[in-house]
């Protein structure tokens, strides 16, 4: 094809004497002469490869026509862009002085910088792509396009360079704070290129055209090549999952054992061997475009300009010339990177302080798809209009291929390098996703054609692709943690990047003795395939077995028993009880009490979920907590006079009475409430108040049973024996799995009141059987004792914090069941719940789960309940990340008190 035949066509080409420099007014001059006096085959170059003359007065395709740097020039171009549309980012400039400006003022702007500085990126990455594109006209087809699809990657590999040094990362594997961020940027980049900007331009070049053909070289290639990186890209979040299950953080004596460091340090070195792996076959797909098939490429790119419709304009339209691109390039690059660290400096603050997921950020907010690849993405769509779909094709898939196979695997080298451990190990999610999305993509290439039926099927899906999976749970009135817990072991939980979290809530405040605890996953494998449910008129061996332990571990006359699921259900049979038992129907509770959210138990709740759900039960009556911090009631010394209090809490009782009291329930340390431990001789006084009106007294001990306080069953520090106690939670050990026992009288006037209470999963015998193995190994490994120390020990350090920071007002609780409040004004003792949650945040991203409650009348109280099998290190590393979180936010508070 002598048409595509770059040394015939120098060589059949008149020989023109070399022209004098011209500007562009010169050059526009000229081509006015030319259109009035010579024929139009001399004025429209048929071929303008590598800047050749062919004619007087057209310079070709890349050449400008002019030499050096001329600025009036220069800034009217850089202002015109490649396409109409892509110009019109550059009506955001003025964003970026402003985004360098916020970043040195003075105060806190998070938000702001980080809006500003988004939206500066793009007119940036902008400028970066035209110049780029204007320069890879002066090149050979292949070459330039290869250069100007690596010009316009130079902001993603500028934003991932700036993110990995930024990581604090440490020697294991998921310990960075940004690596969520950095993979999904990764991951976020190829989704947006492949669904979004290809969608994009079928169904643009669809609407205009109907149908588009492009070449089977193109789409074949990159689609394949695509195809080959998603599989790569799976194999270290495959070779994790595939033996996270196996895995422990417990040696258990004469067992072999595959701890999870040991696997984070495998999947490291899979990813090491993988990311070096893909840089060469990105240089290998490099040389086979660029040198030995370059000649068809070259073919296929120089037809697919024959197509375009405004190729005579463009070829007539001014260019820069080879300095003022190098100048762009330079002034982007520069004003890119800058805006790259800006934006970097604020994500953490986005993730922690505004409740924003981490892969959220690196999708949509920080990944380089939607900001600094906007322009280019308009452009390669305006491409597709002008039916140059190849072309389009190309600048959709090979920017792709290049974050696939050189950006994201360049990243993890680095890291290497800096002693960092940046892993390939993705979310097992976001990595399918992207394999089935090319597959999805390659099945519309396969018939060499694209429509824009297409184009609407691919749109879509590049939106469905960024939606958080937790969208399909409903948030049940509360939050959800901005990170995801893929594996709990011992006293760590570990989120999807294998990040090692301190749970210091035991999980739902359940999981006493840690996560995965040996002995009970065995108990669990051999019950689940020996017996694992049945009717629960059936009896089997462990229902009996748990029934006889409480009741010998429990105080006379507490000796009758049966098993729910859940506190809830426990506390709403235990309030049926009583109301059967006496004939009478009015309950009361304390008026910071948390008791479930069943109908029953909910309306026994007054401190959280009591609004928007309809009248409560007849007869509900709320009782004064005796909440010592911040109680009224006060002798003359200024203590807590909670004798006074009380008989105002039961006249108050006694005046809206109907006569009809069942029952007091109540927690021997009011946990939801605030960590309300009651004071020394309570309980005996509230026992005797409660005989003397009849009253059943119903302990719930959902969060306070089996070992956390330092003892047994919490109200045996008192000296009292409740007529019925409620057990769940810490029971079951995180397993569903709670507990009603009562008197033998009791039961006998409940059955002969016809009382029943039938659930799906009563004694369950598997359950059950988890029980006595965690009331076995509290007994046999002195759990208690454990507790009272490990409690001293975190109490201790707790203490030696309200010392040193002023919005620490209190600290209060028993064994390993603390409770720190947080206030805005020691003077005052004004609640602090946004400092409480900012501190709760920060701790989160150091790898601190600590659950703070935020309720009306007090400050947030953080709950402090860790597994009982804590170690005295893991304590002191809690205690000092809540250091590090406390001083963080009250600078950062301080700083924003200053500024106001």
């Amino acid at each position: 094809m002598a048409l595509f035949d770059r040394k015939a066509k120098a060589d059949d080409a008149p020989i023109q004497p070399e022209p004098a420099p011209q500007t562009e007014a010169t050059a526009e001059k000229g081509n006015a002469g030319a259109n009035s006096g010579q024929s139009k085959h001399q004025v429209l170059p048929t071929y303008n490869h590598n800047g050749h003359l062919v004619s007087k007065w057209v310079q070709a395709e890349g050449e400008s026509g002019r030499s050096g740097f001329q600025p009036a020039n220069f800034f009217k171009l850089v202002w015109r862009s490649s396409s109409p549309a892509s110009s019109y980012t550059n009506v955001l400039w003025p964003f970026v002085p402003a985004a360098i400006a916020l970043h040195f003022a003075e105060g806190e702007h998070h938000v702001w910088t980080f809006a500003i500085n988004y939206i500066a990126m793009v007119p940036a990455a902008n400028l970066l792509g035209y110049a780029g594109q204007e320069l890879a006209r002066k090149l050979p087809k292949v070459a330039g396009i290869l250069i100007e699809t690596c010009l316009g990657s130079v902001v993603e590999i500028v934003l991932l360079m700036v993110l990995v040094a930024t990581d604090k990362a440490g020697a294991e594997v998921g310990h960075g704070n940004l690596t969520n961020v950095i993979q999904a940027a990764i991951l976020g980049s190829i989704l947006t290129n492949l669904l979004l900007c290809l969608g994009g331009c079928f169904l643009v070049g669809g609407i205009r055209h109907k149908e588009q053909k492009f070449h089977a070289v193109i789409s074949e290639t990159g689609s394949g090549i695509l195809l080959v990186a998603g599989f790569a890209l799976l194999i270290p979040s495959a070779f994790y999952s595939a033996l996270s299950g196996s895995t422990t953080d417990t040696t258990v004596e004469g067992e072999a054992t595959y701890t999870i460091a040991k696997l984070r340090a495998d999947t490291l070195t899979i990813s090491h061997g993988v990311a070096c792996i893909l840089v060469v076959a990105f240089g290998t797909f490099i040389v086979y475009n660029a040198v030995s098939h370059d000649n068809i490429f070259n073919e296929v790119l120089e037809a697919d300009e024959e197509m375009d419709r405004d190729r005579h304009k463009n070829l007539r339209k001014a260019k820069l010339t080879l300095t003022e691109c190098l100048v762009a390039i330079s002034l982007s690059l520069t004003i890119v990177s800058l805006i790259a660290v800006f934006l970097v400096e604020e994500i953490e603050f986005i993730v922690t302080q505004q409740h924003i997921p981490d892969n959220f950020v690196g999708l949509i907010l920080a990944s380089v798809p939607l900001v600094e690849k906007a322009a280019e993405h308009l452009t390669t769509i305006d491409e597709a209009h002008d039916n140059m779909i190849n072309s389009a094709l190309f600048h959709c898939i090979g920017p792709s291929i290049q974050t696939a196979l050189f950006n994201g695997p360049l990243a993890v080298i680095v890291s290497w390098g800096l002693g960092k451990s940046l892993s390939l190990n993705f979310e097992i999610f976001m990595v399918v996703v992207l394999v089935l999305s090319i597959l999805v993509v390659g099945n519309f290439l396969r018939d060499g054609s694209s429509n824009w039926l297409e184009g609407a099927l691919l749109l879509p899906l590049s939106t469905e692709s960024f939606l958080p999976a937790g969208n399909s749970i409903p948030r049940g009135g509360v939050p959800f943690s901005p990170v995801i817990i893929t594996k709990a072991q011992g006293t760590r939980l570990y989120d999807a990047n294998d990040k090692s979290i301190l749970d210091f809530t035991s999980g739902q405040m359940s999981s006493l003795l840690g996560h995965s605890h040996p002995e009970i996953v065995r108990v669990v494998q051999q019950y689940v395939a020996e017996l694992d449910h049945l009717i629960s008129n059936m009896v089997t061996h462990p229902v009996v077995e748990l029934a006889e332990r409480l009741a010998r571990v429990l105080p006379a006359p507490l000796e009758k028993s049966f098993f729910l699921s859940t506190g809830s259900e426990t506390t709403e049979a235990a309030i049926k009880m009583a109301k059967c038992y006496t004939g009478n129907f009015e309950i009361v509770a304390f008026a910071a009490s948390y008791h479930g959210l069943t109908q029953g138990s909910g309306s026994a709740t007054y401190s959280a979920g009591r609004k928007n759900g309809g009248p409560a039960m007849p007869g509900q009556l709320a009782f004064p907590a005796p909440y010592a911090y911040r109680s009224p009631f006060r002798k003359p010394d200024g203590s807590y006079d909670w004798e006074i209090e009380m008989d105002f809490g039961w006249s108050m009782i006694d005046r809206q009475s109907v006569g009809s009291l069942a029952a007091f329930i109540m927690e021997p340390i009011l946990s939801t409430g605030g960590i309300l431990d009651l004071p020394e001789g309570y309980l005996q006084r509230m026992v005797k108040e409660c005989r003397k009106r009849g009253m059943l007294v119903i302990m719930d001990e959902a969060q306070t049973g089996v070992g956390r306080t330092g003892q047994m069953f919490a109200f045996q520090k008192d000296g009292i024996v409740p007529d019925i106690l409620a057990l769940s939670k810490t029971l079951g050990c995180g397993l569903p799995l709670a507990s009603v026992t009562t008197t033998a009288e009791i039961e006998r006037g409940c059955k002969e009141s016809k009382f029943l209470w039938l659930t799906t999963h009563l004694n369950d015998p598997l359950t059950a059987a988890v029980g006595c193995k965690v009331l076995e190994i509290v007994e046999r490994d002195n759990i208690c004792q454990r507790a009272t120390e490990r409690g001293e020990q975190l109490r201790t350090g707790l203490l030696k914090l309200k010392e040193k920071y002023w919005c620490i007002g209190d600290i209060r609780g028993r064994g390993l069941l603390q409770g720190v409040e947080i206030i805005s004004d020691p003077r005052t003792k004004a609640p602090g719940p946004d400092l409480g949650q900012s501190v709760s945040d920060r701790a989160l991203s150091r790898g601190l789960s600590c659950n703070i409650v935020n309720l009306p009348g007090m400050g947030g109280v953080f709950r402090l309940a860790p597994p009982v099998t804590v170690a005295p290190e893991e304590i002191e590393e809690a205690l000092c990340i809540l250091d590090e979180a406390f001083g963080h936010v009250l600078e950062a508070h301080q700083t924003l008190t200053a500024a106001a």
